[in-house]
């Protein structure tokens, strides 16, 4: 999914974090990942869901396996578009 968000392609990144946790749901980086995805398009519920569903804040910010806009969480920000 970070890969998508990397590449400008929100929808495919949105799929990708949620397959992840289909598969895994105690898989808390891709639930930070699809908070962190929340947020920024301004789904402000659904990203706290998500994080306490993580039961972790991100640690490191700027890893190669996070999403760009996890400082995006502590903001909250909106109003990108993408899928919810």
């Amino acid at each position: 999914g970070v890969a998508f968000v990397k590449l400008g392609e929100p929808d495919a990144a949105y799929d990708e974090f949620k397959k992840a946790i289909a598969l895994d749901g105690g898989n808390a980086k891709a639930r930070l990942n699809l908070a962190a995805h929340y947020a920024a398009y301004g789904h402000v519920e659904k990203a706290r869901d998500e994080l306490k569903a993580a039961g972790a804040a991100p640690s490191v910010l700027g890893s190669p396996g996070e999403h760009p806009d996890l400082g995006v969480l502590a903001e909250l920000g909106a109003g990108r578009g993408g899928k919810p």
